[in-house]
């Protein structure tokens, strides 16, 4: 089986779901805002860019593929709390923070083929 940025993505979303208990509702709690900075702490391996919101928490920071991997995971969270929070959309166009959010994730799914082709598993 051919492994894909989007399919390790998903599953890392459906891991931190199922496993690691961060439900929806608790996103949506959370805000948009401090999960997209989560996942630019991982995908561009900044530990001094963690949420000041998740001071308590700790950056886990692994591996490259599994840091981009997670990252992506948490670009789709606040994709995800931002649009059950109605803040997806701002008059006819894509609100500014999260157009930029959507393109780091288009970055992010580009730099995670990189790895896969490098590592031979794409």
């Amino acid at each position: 089986m051919t492994v894909t940025a989007k399919r390790l993505i998903i599953e890392e979303r459906r891991r931190q779901l199922a496993e690691e208990g961060y439900t929806r509702e608790h996103d949506r709690q959370q805000g948009w805002q401090p999960l997209a900075q989560a996942a630019q702490s991982y995908g561009c391996n900044f530990p001094d860019d963690w949420p000041d919101a998740w001071a308590t928490q700790t950056s886990k920071p692994k591996g490259v593929l599994r840091n981009l991997v997670r990252s992506g995971a948490l670009y789709v969270a606040a994709i995800e709390a931002a649009a059950a929070m109605g803040e997806y959309y701002e008059a006819d166009a894509l609100c500014a923070p999260l157009a930029d959010v959507v393109g780091r994730l288009d970055l992010l799914l580009d730099e995670v083929r990189v790895v896969l082709m490098e590592d031979g598993e794409l």
